[in-house]
């Protein structure tokens, strides 16, 4: 632990206000990103600079290594039965059909997380076990950064969106009821949600 801890010194590092740039841009440091390409990423929302570039990087280094990431999820019980819809969502990706991937994988992460732990709660109850389990098996300074999240969840993905306002932007409940736009679920939604899955 105390290894890890060195070795991502700088994520633990970040201040409030870099993480919410981060989460507002759609990102987190997500297990597949090295620090080297966290630390480039962080670089380009903060002074707008390369971001494309950078979100390239990323995209091009996950494409290359998809298929071992599938077979890993495969090993996780209760991915059981979301594969066929994560193999779909990872075929989509492959073939650049990013509406595609993001309307197979977004739902199914609601299941995964509902099976983990068992909850049929409302969804912010979820979140909050998810937050509690990963700092009570790991610690609130765990590398999965329990506090941050959850932030993530309810910012990103899970954020509040009343369906009767005109702009859907893309969440679960959006994705969900087919209010989002097909424009926004883009090549960015696709990686991060795969890369949440991961």
């Amino acid at each position: 632990a105390v290894l890890m801890h060195l070795l991502f010194t700088e994520r633990f590092l970040l201040t409030d206000e870099a993480w919410g740039k981060a989460i507002k841009a759609g990102w987190f440091p997500f297990m597949f990103l090295s620090s080297q390409r966290w630390e480039r990423l962080l670089n380009a929302i903060e002074y707008t600079e390369n971001l494309h570039e950078v979100e390239d990087d990323i995209h091009n280094a996950f494409l290359k290594d998809i298929d071992s990431r599938l077979k890993t999820w495969g090993r996780i019980p209760h991915f059981g039965a979301h594969i066929p819809f994560l193999r779909d969502a990872v075929e989509a990706y492959k073939n650049g059909k990013w509406a595609m991937c993001v309307s197979s994988a977004v739902p199914r992460i609601e299941g995964m997380l509902r099976q983990a732990f068992r909850s049929w709660d409302k969804m912010r109850n979820v979140l909050e076990q998810l937050k509690q389990k990963a700092t009570t098996h790991q610690h609130s300074r765990s590398l999965l950064f329990p506090d941050r999240l959850r932030s993530y969840f309810e910012q990103v993905l899970y954020r509040h969106t009343p369906l009767d306002e005109h702009q859907h932007p893309p969440t679960r409940h959006t994705i969900a009821h087919g209010l989002a736009n097909y424009e926004d679920l883009d090549r960015k939604l696709a990686l991060t949600t795969l890369l949440l899955i991961d």
